[in-house]
């Protein structure tokens, strides 16, 4: 899976609200297993620290206003 791909998984949103993603076409392969009765929030808090330890993800949130 590309790295944009995992973002818009662990954050829930959509590849063209994410900036500063590294371009490129790298492909990652996580192995994980997770426990029985994992919600999605629970596997999107989980991936998002995956992104953190091992990969130094820092990130922020923030509201922007385009033109409709």
């Amino acid at each position: 899976m590309q790295m944009s791909g995992m973002l818009t998984r662990a954050f829930g949103v959509r590849a063209d609200q994410i900036q500063g993603c590294p371009a490129g076409q790298t492909l990652y392969d996580i192995d994980a297993t997770m426990p029985p009765g994992t919600t999605k929030e629970q596997f999107q808090e989980m991936l998002q620290n995956l992104l953190v330890e091992r990969f130094h993800l820092e990130f922020h949130r923030e509201r922007r206003n385009f033109p409709a």
